[in-house]
């Protein structure tokens, strides 16, 4: 990967932009890295793939369609009073 320091990317702009569609070009200031330039394309590849709600909740319920089914997992909800709790007593 090709180094450049700050000042040099700051008077080499649009030379710089051409070469990082090539590939990706490390700025450093006093030796340290601080930023890359790379290309949009090089860009959207690191980026996650963007997914709706409704798409991300559509997937969720079919991968747990089979225990959603089942209704073993669902207890019966007490309507008592109380909801199933000791009523409180003062002795």
């Amino acid at each position: 990967m090709k180094r450049v320091s700050v000042a040099e990317a700051r008077n080499n702009l649009p030379a710089l932009i051409h070469e990082a569609e090539r590939g990706p070009i490390q700025i450093v200031r006093r030796g340290k890295p601080v930023a890359v330039l790379q290309s949009q394309v090089a860009f959207e590849r690191t980026l996650p793939k963007a997914v709706g709600l409704a798409q991300a909740a559509a997937t969720w319920r079919e991968k747990y369609r089979a225990v959603l089914d089942d209704e073993d997992w669902l207890l019966p909800r007490d309507k008592s009073p109380t909801g199933g709790r000791k009523p409180l007593t003062w002795s």
